[in-house]
């Protein structure tokens, strides 16, 4: 347990670390969109994806050390993963946490498409002008989308393909998202922008 406990800490100097906490109870580790957040429409969506990225972290580490519960009480919004210590690992489903399971088992959630941005969207300066990007878009908007598209999100970029060059930029709630919709060619919502920071103009 005190190893799960030091990685999140580290984790906690990432960015986005204010919106999220941890509580651990026996065997038990609660991740936690601060209750705060509720009324916050942009923060708690990125709460949500920021845990979404450290349930990755988490399998990717500790693999069959532990399992994961997602969304475990319905009424409670605010606590959408709990990890528990694995007794016996032998008896533990293995992670399967490479982009192709991902992508196997949840085909309808996510898209990614290319796309030019222009001054019109209104794009903070480092998102490059007229240079291609790659868009990452939902078919629909919840916490459950938000969580898997954080996961989804962190395995895109530990893939070799992604160098430490790429940087992703997360689209303020509705708003942005509204903007960049309009660019592209299917009803979607756009959650993020994955750039070459070498490529800015």
């Amino acid at each position: 347990m005190n190893a799960l406990v030091n990685y999140l800490q580290e984790l906690k100097q990432a960015p986005y670390a204010s919106l999220w906490s941890y509580q651990v109870s026996g065997n038990v580790i609660e991740l936690n969109v601060l209750p705060s957040l509720k009324k916050d429409p942009q923060n708690y969506r990125l709460g949500i994806i920021r845990i979404g990225g450290i349930l990755f972290q988490l399998r990717n580490r500790f693999k069959d050390q532990i399992t994961t519960n997602v969304f475990p009480n319905f009424l409670d919004n605010s606590l959408p993963v709990t990890v528990r210590l694995s007794k016996d690992s032998s008896k533990t489903k293995k992670n399967k946490e490479s982009l192709e399971a991902i992508e196997q088992i949840y085909p309808s959630l996510f898209i990614r498409q290319t796309l030019t941005p222009s001054k019109e969207m209104q794009l903070p300066k480092d998102i490059p002008n007229n240079n291609p990007v790659e868009v990452l878009s939902t078919y629909s908007e919840n916490p459950f989308i938000w969580l898997q598209f954080g996961n989804y999100l962190e395995i895109l970029l530990h893939k070799e393909e992604h160098s430490t060059a790429k940087k992703v930029y997360i689209f303020q709630y509705q708003t942005e998202q509204k903007t960049v919709a309009a660019h592209l060619e299917s009803e979607l919502y756009p959650q993020a922008i994955l750039f070459n920071e070498e490529g800015r103009s």
